[in-house]
């Protein structure tokens, strides 16, 4: 029975993925039909299952490459997305928003180029946990509460990219050293 369990658990962290894949039409059209309150909700909820669909992947060991591809994909389509909906909004300055979807491409070309490479994905640090954390409270923030004064809009952005920044940093000096360590475990006779 508990093995049951486990076994169904496995397949919950990729149906949330998608869940969440299937929240950004509708946080979209929430948000640019003036909705914030319900778009709001909807990014949280994705911000929940983001950490839920992690929580059980590790609990139940069921991280999988199609996990592993789909969950920063489902995240990092949100957080565009998000972006794009806020700056059209003026709600963030469109610097911010270029910035952080700058460091997303460079993650993401690395991640292809590191998927031909070895076909995985380095799996997510801690440093870019954080930083994602801190993103969305802040998005949060600005989403629910529109008359945010600039200082503190302003701040929660600087400690959001620069988190985000930090993380790409050490996503670069790990980048080699995984793909090293990845062949170097695949040529073992």
């Amino acid at each position: 029975m508990k093995e049951n369990y486990k076994n169904q658990m496995k397949n919950v962290p990729n149906i949330l993925s998608g869940f969440r894949l299937a929240l950004i039409p509708a946080f979209a059209m929430l948000f640019l039909t003036g909705q914030r309150e319900l778009a709001g909700i909807m990014f949280m909820l994705a911000a929940c299952t983001d950490a839920l669909d992690g929580f059980i992947a590790r609990k139940y060991n069921a991280i999988s490459k199609l996990g592993r591809i789909l969950d920063p994909l489902a995240d990092k389509l949100m957080q565009f997305v998000a972006l794009v909906c806020l700056g059209y909004a003026r709600a963030i300055p469109y610097w911010f928003a270029g910035i952080y979807m700058l460091k997303e491409l460079v993650i993401l070309c690395g991640g292809i180029k590191m998927f031909k490479t070895v076909s995985d994905v380095m799996p997510s640090k801690i440093l870019g946990k954080i930083a994602a954390v801190m993103f969305y409270l802040s998005i949060t923030a600005i989403i629910f509460f529109e008359a945010l004064s600039s200082p503190i809009r302003y701040t929660l952005l600087t400690v959001c990219l620069t988190l985000t920044l930090a993380a790409l940093v050490d996503y670069i000096l790990s980048y080699s050293k995984y793909v090293k360590s990845i062949k170097a475990i695949r040529e073992k006779p």
